[in-house]
């Protein structure tokens, strides 16, 4: 059964980037993308992916909007998070501890080989 990844970044070239790493990969999963994180909630209710990829910094409803929303419904509470930012994981330590979904944090730029490192962690094993 092919794993869904959730990718919730405001800019695309950012977020094509993330599907392209793990597409050549794993040609098997399903995407899911969201500009900001109220629609990154809402498709997490709908789909329940295996993982979330969030973006800290967005306008408007960013990814801190999203952990909070996560936290509080069950079906998607338990969803694994890896959190990226321009921001020094340093910066975010104390603001992420609140939101046990979160499993890391990866600064950007991305970095593909360590950012599918992380990735694989999290999605089903290929069958």
């Amino acid at each position: 059964m092919p794993s869904t990844l959730l990718i919730v970044e405001d800019s695309s070239a950012i977020g094509t980037l993330m599907e392209k790493i793990v597409r050549r990969e794993r040609a098997d999963t399903v995407f899911l993308s969201a500009t900001n994180g109220k629609a990154g909630v809402e498709l997490a209710r709908q789909y329940e992916p295996d993982l979330v990829i969030l973006d800290w910094m967005m306008p408007n409803f960013g990814g801190e909007y999203f952990l909070e929303q996560q936290k509080k419904d069950p079906r998607i509470a338990d969803i694994p998070v890896i959190v990226h930012s321009a921001l020094p994981a340093s910066h975010l330590d104390e603001r992420l501890e609140d939101f046990p979904a979160v499993k890391e944090c990866i600064q950007k730029p991305v970095q593909p080989v360590r950012l599918w490192d992380r990735i694989q962690t999290y999605l089903q094993p290929q069958t």
